[in-house]
């Protein structure tokens, strides 16, 4: 993706923000494209700034690609950036599938679970690589309980060859950010680290949550 293209979609979809804010965005999106595109020079990647996005994400901007490509370093960069309040690093993975059924695999790290209102029915979150929670609507349609191990396939390249990850299953949640993932989805959520482990992906994630400093503003009365 061109500058001019983040450049267009900025625009469009933050036009409503007041000048600094939109200039603090480009900045940042400029810097992200910029070291993605050094660090991974053959990968596609996406940049998706939306407005009033706190209706939907607890976040500003989010990276993504297609393949776990982008460098885990990246986020630790830009996070140090003017105006980044922080950045989550994770592993989203749609074509996934457990017994047969299609599901979405997410690895996040441990410290982030509430970051991404994880809305838990039963059981814990995952405390150990290894474990997983997952939605409530795969849970009763295999009849999954609590301690069982599911293992989830995971397509590993474009000549067919897939991963089995087993994962053991400490509790059931109903949505993740506020249903924005995991909307009618079969969701599996574990730690980033046995994705990255089991993948052979150790240092890599291909999505990154950017959260941005909001400015105070004071007012005062006469």
């Amino acid at each position: 993706m061109s500058f001019r293209t983040l450049f267009t979609i900025s625009l469009r979809n933050l036009g409503s923000r007041r000048t600094r804010a939109v200039l603090t965005m480009l900045a940042i999106i400029y810097s992200v494209a910029l070291m993605i595109t050094l660090e991974t020079m053959t990968y596609g990647f996406k940049v998706a700034v939306v407005s009033e996005v706190e209706n939907i994400l607890p976040t500003d901007l989010m990276v993504y690609s297609d393949s776990v490509s982008i460098p885990e370093t990246v986020a630790q960069v830009i996070a140090k950036l003017p105006h980044v309040a922080y950045v989550v690093p994770a592993i989203i993975i749609s074509t996934a599938q457990v017994n047969g059924q299609p599901v979405t695999l997410i690895g996040i790290p441990s410290q982030y679970f509430s970051y991404f209102d994880v809305r838990m029915e039963s059981g814990s979150l995952p405390m150990s690589n290894g474990e997983a929670i997952i939605q409530d609507t795969l849970a009763s349609k295999d009849g999954i309980d609590i301690g069982d191990t599911i293992y989830v396939q995971v397509l590993t390249g474009i000549q067919g060859g897939t991963e089995i990850i087993p994962l053991k299953v400490t509790g059931t949640f109903s949505s993740i950010l506020g249903s924005f993932l995991g909307f009618h989805l079969n969701m599996v959520v574990t730690s980033i680290g046995t994705l990255q482990s089991d993948l052979s992906d150790e240092g890599f994630v291909n999505a990154m949550f950017i959260k941005l400093l909001r400015r105070i503003q004071h007012t005062s009365t006469n």
